[in-house]
């Protein structure tokens, strides 16, 4: 079975209960196209993928970071009981400024249920500070269309602040750019 295992970095030990970040497997990109076409409206995807572009996508440019010392982004599957129920990582990756986005994106059945949704994201959030703290990042940025009121609540739970209001140019529409500081222990008390 193909992994898309980085070599500057061995995920170990970044679960939480039955939760954990690994490496994303050939057989979950599939999952990981559908999800993306189905939840394309909170993405900044222009159009749906197809299955050539998605295995292209992770064969040539996921593919060409995983040998890099610090890659420019670190895309990971998240698991609970080790089945797959998201994917994210970190992208845009500024190693100077030790800052990175992050990009959540779950299941599309579980991202229905509320109550659900809101446990995942805020475990994938503990999960992915603790790999950001693991590699040296001091921050962490999203960007959320204005629309995702109870992503932006839940981010601000976990310790994001609003940072300001962006035009995002790929869908026109408006998003909060929010930060959260890895190092900042007032923070971690929130999560």
């Amino acid at each position: 079975m193909i992994f898309f295992k980085y070599k500057f970095y061995k995920f170990t030990k970044l679960e939480l209960e039955n939760y954990k970040i690994n490496s994303i497997k050939f057989n979950d990109i599939e999952k990981i196209r559908i999800w993306r076409n189905k939840q394309i409206k909170f993405l900044r995807q222009k159009k749906t993928l197809n299955k050539i572009d998605q295995k292209f996508y992770f064969m040539n440019d996921v593919k060409k970071q995983l040998n890099k010392k610090k890659p420019n982004f670190i895309l990971f599957a998240f698991r609970k009981n080790n089945i797959l129920i998201g994917y994210g990582g970190f992208t845009n990756i500024n190693w100077i400024k030790k800052e990175a986005e992050l990009s959540f994106l779950l299941n599309n059945n579980l991202a229905k249920k509320v109550k659900r949704y809101n446990k995942d994201f805020k475990i994938f959030i503990l999960i992915s500070k603790k790999f950001a703290k693991k590699i040296s990042l001091d921050r962490l940025i999203s960007f959320t269309f204005v629309s995702r009121k109870n992503q932006i609540r839940k981010m601000e739970n976990c310790g994001f602040y609003k940072k300001k209001k962006v035009m995002d140019k790929s869908k026109k529409n408006y998003c909060f750019k929010h930060i959260l500081k890895i190092y900042d222990d007032k923070q971690s008390n929130k999560i």
